[in-house]
């Protein structure tokens, strides 16, 4: 399974990578931080999983997987936030056709991801 992270605040890339990394099943991690990054992740490798953070600064997580919808599609999305929008903005993106696997409240607790992703 590779799993791409799109998280503008990069100091969380290390930790993202260090929970992944404990994750039996887990290939290639892969790490993105704007619009740009993530579209030239996307043509790197296929993906199967797409955590996404929902606020991001100038372009929005959510903002960015509409713009990408097509070339998601099929991918599962595991939103992130601190922020009381998590389930809104999740369940938005859901009626848009966007197929949202689960949400979790930041800190991510590696075990919620284990459990998801049955990989543990």
């Amino acid at each position: 399974m590779n799993i791409l992270v799109l998280d503008d605040d990069m100091d969380l890339h290390a930790y993202y990578r260090s929970i992944l990394k404990q994750m039996k099943g887990v290939g290639i991690i892969t790490m993105s931080y704007d619009f740009t990054s993530f579209r030239r992740c996307l043509r790197m490798h296929p993906y199967h999983v797409i955590i996404c953070d929902i606020h991001m600064d100038p372009i929005s997580g959510p903002d960015i997987l509409r713009a990408n919808k097509d070339e998601i599609a099929g991918k599962e999305i595991v939103m992130l936030s601190c922020s009381d929008a998590l389930k809104a903005e999740s369940k938005a993106l859901t009626n848009e056709g966007i197929n949202i696997r689960a949400c979790f409240q930041k800190p991510l607790v590696p075990q919620d991801l284990f459990d998801l992703l049955e990989c543990n």
